[in-house]
């Protein structure tokens, strides 16, 4: 692979996200390297993604948010928009009751 100078690889973990009515659920997929495009990633965002991975909460997420909620010990990474989150989504109630009638 031809790269630039400036552009680093660096290491991340990929998750799998599968959405269930209005929640989505995450589990860790697979660690990988990364190719890091400076001018596709989200600067403001990098110091909070660091913490996760320093403190092991990426490797615990169990839900991307997309709710209006405050920030909290359960949030990783936290903006206005999403929230990466140790919280495990809660079911509809339409999932919840093809499920108990399975």
């Amino acid at each position: 692979m031809v790269r630039p100078r400036d552009e680093r690889i660096g290491q991340g973990v990929m998750f799998k996200i599968v959405r269930t009515g209005a929640a989505y659920a995450m589990e860790l997929a697979s660690p990988l390297a990364i190719y890091s495009g400076a001018s596709v990633r989200d600067a403001s965002l990098e110091q909070h993604i660091l913490q996760g991975l320093k403190s092991g909460g990426l490797l615990r997420l169990k839900s991307v948010r997309r709710d209006s909620h405050e920030t909290g010990d359960a949030c990783v990474v936290y903006t206005e928009q999403v929230c990466l989150s140790l919280v495990t989504p809660l079911r509809s109630s339409h999932h919840q009751a093809c499920a108990a009638q399975s």
